[in-house]
């Protein structure tokens, strides 16, 4: 069977790209021949640009200077960032250099059986000046040509206002059938007289094994044999505090992956360019996870880790679900704490009931 998936595929961010990877690796396992909806809008690719003209124009004298000193001391860490996370791109996932269909009204997508949404927040509220609202390619418009079927699609927070749900009502109701991953998202859809499921993101469909295998790719090794990870995609200080008390009382150093661009914040400590099978060889050899990212913290499960999940905020409610779902709840807190150690004897059969019963979504909606 011919199947697409239509997600964050180009998004320059390590967990968008590893649950695209897994979504079409783990497709492509059952005999499925796998591809991209290549959708990438403008507002999409503008939001990565190194710099933009227009928007150093349109910015007031603090947002000109802003990008005058990234420009400045931080364009080529932020240039070979960006090309480690394309090459994963063009070289794992097969996308071209550029992106098929930009949103246009005369963009019509065809060819395939089936095409999967999700996962990652496609449902989201986008706030870009160009683009403010809701994108309906994301939720099943007449631009894809196909049985529709949504997989652990997420919106983040909610914020969907009164006016706006009918109008979301008519797309989901276009799907044949719909899975999410936040218990949140769920009762939302299910106040709508929708069926909904909760699935498991695509990065738990694959197996440590697979995980393990692409992090070998790695050209790089870590800087220390113990360390601690902080994968720190939010950019908040109380991560970093945290990793910091942790860091004293287990007499450990930390490695800190972030995309923060701060003078005097070099050496061996911060890692802003690695490639993505560099990061998750990082994760792999890591004493302790403290992080602020969904995928931080599923991939710390993968791997079986020590890990803490700290200062999310209002972005908490993907992983207290899946904290939750492992009766693991105590591994995010926003304050100091002891907490006794991830028991994987309790976790492991948990996550494989959850993983049997996504797959079982899967291939039950493909075959419907």
């Amino acid at each position: 069977m011919r199947i697409g998936i239509l997600t964050y595929h180009r998004a320059e961010n390590y967990g968008a790209l590893l649950q695209a990877y897994a979504l079409k690796t783990y497709l492509a396992g059952l005999g499925h021949d796998v591809d991209f909806v290549d959708y990438w809008p403008d507002y999409h690719r503008r939001y990565f640009e190194l710099f933009s003209w227009r928007k150093f124009r349109e910015s007031n004298l603090k947002g000109k200077m802003v990008q005058l000193y990234y420009t400045l001391f931080w364009h080529q860490a932020r240039r070979r960032r960006q090309q480690n996370l394309q090459a994963f791109m063009h070289e794992e996932l097969g996308l071209p250099l550029e992106a098929r269909y930009h949103g246009g009204d005369h963009d019509v997508v065809k060819g395939f059986d089936v095409v999967f949404y999700g996962s990652d927040q496609i449902w989201r509220r986008q706030r870009m000046p160009s683009h403010p609202g809701f994108d309906f390619w994301y939720f099943g418009s007449d631009n894809v040509q196909a049985r529709k079927i949504a997989y652990a699609a997420s919106m983040g927070s909610i914020d969907v206002k009164e006016g706006e749900k009918e109008t979301l009502k008519k797309h989901l109701l276009g799907f044949e059938t719909i899975s999410v991953r936040e218990d949140s998202l769920k009762e939302w859809i299910t106040s709508l007289g929708i069926k909904a499921q909760i699935v498991c993101d695509p990065v738990f469909l694959l197996g440590k094994e697979v995980w393990q295998s692409l992090a070998n790719k790695a050209s790089e090794q870590p800087a220390y044999q113990h360390y601690i990870l902080v994968y720190n995609l939010l950019g908040q200080t109380s991560t970093v505090n945290f990793a910091e008390r942790l860091s004293k009382e287990k007499s450990l150093p930390i490695v800190e992956v972030n995309k923060k661009y701060v003078l005097f914040t070099s050496g061996r400590r911060y890692c802003r360019t690695a490639r993505v099978e560099y990061f998750l060889s990082l994760l792999a050899h890591a004493d302790y996870v403290v992080s602020n990212s969904f995928h931080g913290v599923a991939l710390s499960v993968i791997f079986q880790k020590q890990f803490f999940a700290v200062g999310m905020g209002q972005r908490a409610g993907r992983v207290t679900s899946l904290l939750n779902s492992l009766c693991i709840p105590e591994r995010y807190t926003d304050v100091w704490r002891h907490v006794p150690p991830v028991d994987y004897t309790v976790v492991n059969p948990l996550l494989s009931d959850i993983v049997r019963s996504s797959s079982a979504f899967i291939q039950d909606s493909i075959e419907d």
